[in-house]
């Protein structure tokens, strides 16, 4: 997939049980860290979507533009456009790091049912921590109509560090 996708740099693949979602860490030395429970879920084939979606966030340096999303959070809290600007960033961020994994393996539905399946796999954490894979439903309905290059609806929510989420409309 590396070769595929022109990544230079050498990625580590690593399980944990103590997390609930795929997570990519570092930036000299990234790690693709995944869930061990998700992983015993799903085929071969899920997997490998997961890790060339990790790997879109690697070979497009989103740490950096995670940082800066962090920082502008912290010192604008209070700011309700800082809030949809943070997150139209980072649902751009996932739809090209899907758009990074449907290049690796071109099958749009199989990609699609993946993402469901894998939303309705248990986690014992707080969703809200998630940043990748796992996002509420509407967005993550958007996302799998994008995918399947259908018609996406204008409603768009998004919600703060409190959990108050805040539907805007775009007409």
């Amino acid at each position: 997939m590396a070769n595929t996708l022109k990544l230079s740099k050498k990625v580590l693949i690593a399980t944990s049980d103590r997390i609930d979602i795929p997570m990519v860490f570092g930036h000299l030395k990234p790690i693709i860290v995944l869930p061990l429970a998700t992983l015993n879920q799903l085929s071969p084939k899920e997997v490998e979507f997961i890790i060339a979606h990790e790997l879109g966030h690697v070979l497009r340096n989103d740490y950096l533009q995670n940082l800066i999303l962090i920082a502008s959070e912290s010192l604008f809290f209070y700011h309700p456009l800082i809030w949809w600007m943070t997150n139209e960033i980072k649902q751009s961020r996932e739809h090209h790091c899907d758009e990074i994994s449907i290049e690796c393996f071109p099958d749009r539905m199989e990609y699609a049912k993946s993402l469901l399946k894998i939303e309705s796999l248990p986690h014992k954490s707080n969703r809200q921590l998630s940043l990748a894979l796992f996002t509420k439903k509407p967005l993550l309905m958007n996302r799998i109509k994008r995918i399947l290059k259908q018609p996406v609806s204008n409603t768009k929510q998004f919600s703060s560090s409190t959990g108050i989420g805040v539907v805007i409309l775009f007409i």
